[in-house]
């Protein structure tokens, strides 16, 4: 879908395209920078380079409007005013699991801390 145009330059190799693509697949939603990508990625240089070049793409676009056009009534019931989620309660929500996650520190079980997150929403008996 993306390709990576084939030249016969001299210097690195080529990046691997899917490797660059998860990259970029981390780097939107996280929006961390390109200098924290994690070792395993391509250097942020050429993450950022590809990024461009694509964004500037009309596949690109198109795969983006696509997305945008499969997604559409997801992304029109999330723009409604009744459901939205205030931002406090999601603030307070992430206050008790950090605070369980530090109750349970050294537990490596992943489905009591689930339940602990989900008994903590509970509506007092």
């Amino acid at each position: 879908m993306l390709e990576v145009p084939q030249t016969t330059r001299l210097g690195r190799p080529r990046a691997d395209a899917r490797a660059v693509f998860e990259a970029i697949l981390f780097l939107l939603p996280t929006g961390i920078q390109g200098k924290c990508l994690p070792g395993t990625f391509p250097p942020k240089a050429t993450v950022h380079d590809h990024r461009s070049r694509w964004s500037r793409s009309e596949a690109c676009r198109k795969l983006v409007a696509r997305m945008i056009e499969k997604h559409w009534p997801g992304i029109a019931a999330y723009c409604q005013p009744d459901n939205k989620v205030s931002l406090g309660y999601v603030e307070g929500l992430n206050n008790k699991i950090r605070v369980i996650q530090r109750r349970a520190y050294g537990l490596r079980d992943e489905e009591y801390l689930r339940l602990k997150v989900l008994s903590c929403t509970l509506p007092e008996i």
